[in-house]
């Protein structure tokens, strides 16, 4: 019983802590899915790149939380955390005239 305790206390305490998955070309389309999100103040987003790399994320006067260096590869993941309530906009660099943008509501 002692073990499965243990089991169960290491899994709660290892799993990844961030509020929302986007996915960065979702289905093939130059997209973040969702492309708005609601988060409390301290959580992160989640950017997961799915398909037509490169992806990155620049967030409008915030350069301390965009993420600028490319994913490249279907699977490649970043954490960005948004420590301060208010409204963010962020966007793709390479896609940003085809419309990848997305917002941050952070509560």
């Amino acid at each position: 019983m002692k073990f499965i305790i243990t089991l169960f206390v290491a899994l709660f305490f290892s799993a990844p802590v961030w509020a929302v998955d986007v996915q960065m070309g979702s289905n093939g389309n130059l997209v973040f899915e969702p492309n708005e999100v609601t988060i409390s103040s301290g959580e992160s987003v989640h950017f997961v790149n799915n398909m037509l790399p490169p992806h990155n994320v620049i967030v409008e006067g915030r350069p301390d939380l965009g993420h600028e260096s490319l994913a490249m590869l279907p699977g490649e993941e970043f954490d960005v955390v948004f420590t301060d309530s208010g409204e963010y906009t962020y966007w793709c660099a390479p896609h940003k005239g085809a419309g990848m943008i997305g917002t941050v509501h952070v509560n």
